[in-house]
């Protein structure tokens, strides 16, 4: 967070943590949605089951492996 005037930190190193968001890698639903965007404007297919925990493609696991 921020500093206060006396270089000293606004809340004490032991009582922070770090938090680290990571962007996901691509699965097969945001496939799913590139290739649906001209047949399919309002992403129905996507309602499908297959796609409530969509799997990572190959190019997620090499994005994957990149962060790494």
């Amino acid at each position: 967070m921020g500093r206060a005037s006396g270089g000293q930190s606004l809340y004490p190193l032991h009582r922070t943590r770090i938090l680290h968001l990571v962007r996901h890698a691509q699965g097969f639903h945001n496939v799913a949605i590139k290739n649906a965007r001209k047949n399919d404007p309002n992403n129905k297919a996507l309602l499908s089951h297959q796609f409530f925990d969509a799997q990572l493609t190959d190019f997620g696991w090499k994005q994957v492996l990149l962060i790494n």
